[in-house]
């Protein structure tokens, strides 16, 4: 049986009109240690701390311990609040910074005044080019939206554009955008889709946080030039289920744009709430997740530009990618720089607007106020990118001098962190999220941690790189194999 509307695909989702997100509850075989948000007549009681890397070495394991008492406290990964670790959430609202807090704040036992003002600070951004392109809409807070982010040329002549600019994927050269929608155009189909990944549960990235609840039609407007340079006319926004204000957001954006006719008659936008673990940062198990399938990887073709929505050619394209081809469809700049999120022991952490080509350490004195005292070690690109030491913040925070970097995100650990607690923290954050596919990620991950060796652990990581189904089990060795390079005998202080 095959629906007739994107609407039935979506198996309740409301569509048309109303405009309105359904959660995606991930099912009791899905690997993760990560809970669902509770129904709604139980949110405003419960309880979650995060998890994730920035929360974990900034007191987040002392916070759990805290919260052991409270009924129903649960883990989660990531709240997007690695600005102000370590974060945790009570119904929808997000509290960076809880280490400080009363222990009574999570019962329930103090005042809805005191709460309010415990709520996570706002995301600090700066920009460090003159003038600001990627950031210009959102430094001084919230944008307003307008009809020329919408004023759009046809699919050639964006493809055209784009084309001139050499438009990419962020972090990955070799996927360039318009060659995903050529493949899509050409592939002979009834119907057509473009995605937007937002479900960003990368520890130590919030990009997409700030871009859903601050800009959300620049978000809009980007996936409507995806669209029409795709030849779509459906199109899905995927959103992580404890971003609530970036679903209000969005749901005021879609309904706003079609309310102004600023999408026209060619484009029907559907708003999916995701709930399923990390893996769903995977193309294949996102559009799995939007099937309401199980998430998981697959072989890689058929690709998703040629079967991927229900059969469909489908493009998928990041928050950050569609950010950058609105700004440079509108203002001609933008295609030479990224997003930074930088987190952890430094003086500013926040979003940074960064020239291509500039060095760690440039972002971080320039753009987050410098290194605290002590550090030893810089995370690149989360838990599947790359670990750096103090005396590598010279290399420019690009792929060809930091291969395998991965998602824009910079973690300064302090060195209060051990190279074994911080390989300890890898280990756990990929057994809990494999999906469990393939035997090498699945069984690998359960192994990392037991290895008494490094030769051992080096064999065993190799395997998984080779094998894996997904990048997620070929690229979770990058930072553990830095972490051997750089600090052999503390991996292994027997050997």
């Amino acid at each position: 049986m095959r629906p007739s509307d994107l609407a039935c695909r979506l198996a309740e989702a409301p569509s048309g009109a109303d405009l309105a997100s359904r959660a995606l509850s991930p099912r009791q075989d899905d690997s993760t240690d990560e809970e669902a948000l509770p129904p709604d007549d139980e949110t405003q009681q419960s309880v979650r701390f995060c998890t994730g890397t920035a929360c974990t070495f900034a007191g987040g394991l002392k916070l759990r311990d805290r919260l052991a008492g409270i009924a129903g406290a649960s883990p989660v990964r990531c709240l997007g609040t690695c600005h102000d670790a370590p974060a945790a959430q009570r119904g929808h609202e997000v509290f960076g910074g809880v280490n400080r807090l009363p222990v009574e704040l999570w019962s329930g036992e103090l005042s809805a005044s005191l709460l309010l003002g415990a709520s996570a600070k706002r995301v600090p951004r700066v920009s460090l080019v003159k003038p600001a392109a990627l950031l210009r809409r959102v430094l001084d807070g919230q944008a307003t939206p307008n009809a020329g982010m919408y004023e759009l040329p046809s699919g050639e002549e964006i493809l055209r554009r784009v084309d001139a600019m050499g438009l990419h994927e962020p972090g990955r050269p070799d996927r360039t955008l318009t060659a995903r929608w050529r493949e899509a155009r050409s592939t002979p189909a009834e119907r057509r889709f473009v995605v937007a990944r937002g479900d960003e549960g990368e520890p130590g990235s919030f990009l997409d946080r700030v871009i859903t609840e601050d800009d959300p039609h620049a978000l809009l407007a980007g996936l409507h030039a995806a669209a029409r340079a795709a030849d779509a006319r459906e199109a899905v926004i995927y959103l992580r289920a404890e971003y609530v204000g970036a679903h209000r957001a969005v749901e005021r954006a879609i309904h706003e744009a079609h309310a102004a006719g600023w999408l026209g008659d060619d484009l029907h936008v559907e708003l999916i709430l995701g709930q399923g673990p990390y893996i769903c940062g995977e193309e294949a198990s996102l559009l799995r997740a939007i099937e309401r399938g199980r998430p998981h990887a697959r072989p890689l073709a058929p690709f998703p530009v040629n079967r991927g929505l229900w059969g469909s050619p489908t493009v998928v394209h990041s928050v950050e990618s569609l950010l950058t081809l609105n700004t440079t469809l509108t203002t001609g700049r933008g295609h030479d720089r990224r997003l930074i999120c930088v987190s952890g022991a430094v003086r500013e952490p926040g979003v940074v607007e960064a020239l291509n080509g500039m060095t760690v350490g440039q972002i971080i004195d320039e753009g987050a106020g410098g290194l605290k005292d002590g550090v030893r070690m810089v995370l690149v690109g989360g838990p599947r990118g790359r670990v750096l030491n103090a005396d590598e913040l010279d290399l420019p925070l690009d792929p060809e001098h930091v291969p395998g970097m991965g998602y824009g995100s910079l973690m300064v650990l302090s060195e209060d962190v051990t190279p074994r607690a911080l390989a300890e923290h890898l280990f756990q954050f990929t057994a809990s999220e494999s999906c469990g596919a393939c035997t090498a990620c699945r069984v690998g991950a359960s192994l990392m941690p037991k290895m008494v060796d490094s030769a051992a652990l080096t064999t065993l990581m190799e395997h998984m790189s080779s094998a894996a189904r997904c990048g997620f089990g070929r690229e979770t060795p990058r930072p553990i194999k830095d972490l051997l390079r750089l600090y052999p005998g503390e991996l292994f202080p027997q050997e």
